[in-house]
């Protein structure tokens, strides 16, 4: 999903994607990832979040169990919230 000129993420877009491993949405518009976006992503190692426009993140880091790499470099992020 890199360099879709995608602006949102909405809870539950990935509910049919359980199995998924690594995740790339960098280079894209991202302003919002609501807080449920990543619920069914249970064995997700990688996370891309890089070069968008992310400037909080408030979605819940500690559904994604697996996580091993996020990467969110070359936002203008200026909020880490952690549920």
């Amino acid at each position: 999903l890199k360099q879709n000129n995608i602006e949102t993420i909405e809870n539950d877009t990935f509910i049919y994607l359980t199995s998924l491993l690594r995740l790339n949405l960098n280079n894209n518009r991202l302003y919002l990832i609501e807080n449920s976006a990543f619920n069914c992503l249970n064995f997700l190692q990688i996370l891309y979040l890089s070069e968008n426009l992310i400037e909080s993140l408030d979605f819940n880091l500690t559904q994604l169990k697996s996580l091993k790499i996020l990467e969110i470099r070359y936002n203008p992020l200026k909020e880490l919230k952690n549920r």
